[in-house]
């Protein structure tokens, strides 16, 4: 795809300046610039428009449409159709008087893009053009350059690309090009999409972008995210404080969290109060979500009390569950999970998010959903959650699932999963592993299952815990 298709090169910017350039190239001072240009048209049209109108043209590229929005409507109206003939004709003449005139009429009509042109429009330009009517030719260029005058200024310009780099493959990389396009033109769907894409590969970068866009909440979070993670640069870091002094000093959006004095939680402090403004000022549920998660992981505290804390964690994950924030949902539901003795534990309320979580995709959910499941005898509906899981590497889920293919004889199921739960780290399931490879030694009578069973043991024994350490002596005496 050619940019060039996308961008109209006619419009109100342009025209005067391919004009203005021939003429100034040409010692010709009636319509060397800009200015001079749009004041004789100005002045052919109507007296009247030129001291209250002038100036607000010649700023066309700002985004005070409405100043000069009756003048181009008139135009397009055909109001001022014989007076713009007349302009153009006075201005054939001046260009006429030089011996190369048609190498300007060439560019300008090399710049024609028929998408941008009406059908009808577009074949009297070229046949005005072809026949040497260049008075024609230029009325045709004039009334569609004002007629393209609101998506011409850069930001409608800018949107334009945005929107059409949409409707391509979201893998291509004609859409990442387009979208860098439109982020340099200023759209600010565009810098955050922008953004998203180079994050990975350069956060510092990324971080610079969504400090264009610091009225966006989903920017400002992606900001915090970065500091408390320390992935971006101490350099980056005081970017981020000066360009958002004006936030970081807003302390009416910011409650009174305590943290250690170390330089990582001075960043961490940093990103809490981001997350806080974007929490309390335009209630970003992201934000809710990682402020309750740092506080019932006990990472930053409210006002250094245990209690104050849960209880504003608690108030932060309910204010995202109720704006849709499913990570929420599966940090209340693994709460309840963990603090069954408490006195707030709620039962309903666990089984609930954990079924949400689950039913949405995310991974912790449908492990923790699954065994629910499993205690509620439901066996064969616990087994599509605990498969969702264990496609995104989540180890205790592979383990239940190779439980589950061990008990129905599927004995090949069993150790592929059983082996990815240990490969991702639940070392207590090498103990269920070499167990099953012994009972596969007796009914096969088959001594290489034991060697493999004493191998796998003795490989992992130091990752173990002491009481299954135990158990694996015991198992190999």
């Amino acid at each position: 795809m050619n940019i060039d298709y996308i961008i109209d090169k006619i419009n109100i910017k342009t025209i005067p300046e391919i004009i203005s350039g021939y003429m100034r190239d040409n010692n010709c001072k009636k319509y060397n610039n800009s200015r001079s240009f749009y004041k004789e048209l100005l002045s052919q049209i109507n007296n009247n428009l030129v001291d209250s109108y002038l100036n607000r043209i010649l700023k066309y590229l700002s985004s005070d449409e409405e100043s000069v929005i009756n003048i181009f409507e008139d135009i397009n109206d055909g109001v001022y159709d014989e007076s713009l003939k007349e302009f153009c004709i006075h201005l054939c003449n001046e260009i006429d008087r030089f011996s190369e005139n048609k190498k300007l009429y060439e560019k300008i009509n090399s710049s024609i893009n028929r998408i941008y042109f009406e059908y009808k429009e577009f074949i009297e330009t070229k046949f005005a053009h072809n026949n040497e009517e260049y008075p024609v030719f230029m009325f045709n260029i004039l009334k569609h350059a004002f007629h393209r005058y609101k998506i011409n200024l850069p930001n409608i310009t800018a949107k334009r690309v945005y929107n059409e780099a949409l409707v391509l493959d979201d893998n291509s990389e004609e859409r990442r090009r387009l979208i860098e396009l439109s982020s340099e033109l200023g759209d600010q769907d565009a810098i955050l999409l922008h953004a998203s894409y180079i994050f990975d590969e350069d956060p510092n970068k990324a971080v610079e972008l969504y400090l264009k866009c610091k009225s966006s909440p989903s920017a400002l979070w992606k900001i915090a995210y970065s500091i408390e993670n320390g992935i971006i640069t101490p350099e980056t870091v005081l970017k981020v404080k000066k360009v958002l002094k004006d936030i970081l000093s807003d302390k009416k959006n910011y409650e009174d969290i305590t943290i250690s004095n170390s330089q990582h939680n001075k960043n961490m402090n940093l990103a809490v109060k981001i997350y806080m403004y974007c929490a309390n000022k335009y209630t970003f549920n992201k934000a809710l979500n990682r402020l309750g998660r740092l506080l019932i992981n006990e990472k930053i505290k409210y006002k250094n009390s245990k209690n104050k804390s849960k209880k504003l964690a608690i108030e932060y994950l309910t204010r995202a569950i109720r704006l849709g924030n499913i990570d929420s949902v599966t940090t209340m539901a693994i709460y309840y999970n963990n603090n069954r003795d408490n006195s707030d534990y709620d039962q309903y309320l666990e089984r609930k998010y954990f079924e949400i979580s689950a039913k949405y995709g995310n991974t912790l959910g449908c492990r923790y959903y699954g065994e629910i499941l499993v205690e509620e005898g439901l066996i064969d509906d616990s087994i599509k959650y605990f498969k969702k899981a264990a496609q995104n590497n989540e180890p205790v889920a592979c383990y239940h699932l190779g439980k589950y293919y061990e008990m129905n004889n599927d004995y090949a199921s069993a150790i592929r999963y059983y082996k990815k739960s240990i490969s991702l780290k639940r070392y207590s399931t090498v103990l269920d592993l070499a167990y099953l490879y012994d009972y596969l030694a007796n009914i096969e009578n088959n001594k290489t299952y034991n060697n493999m069973a004493k191998s796998l043991i003795k490989y992992y024994y130091k990752f173990l815990d002491d009481e299954i350490k135990i158990e694996c002596k015991q198992f190999l005496e």
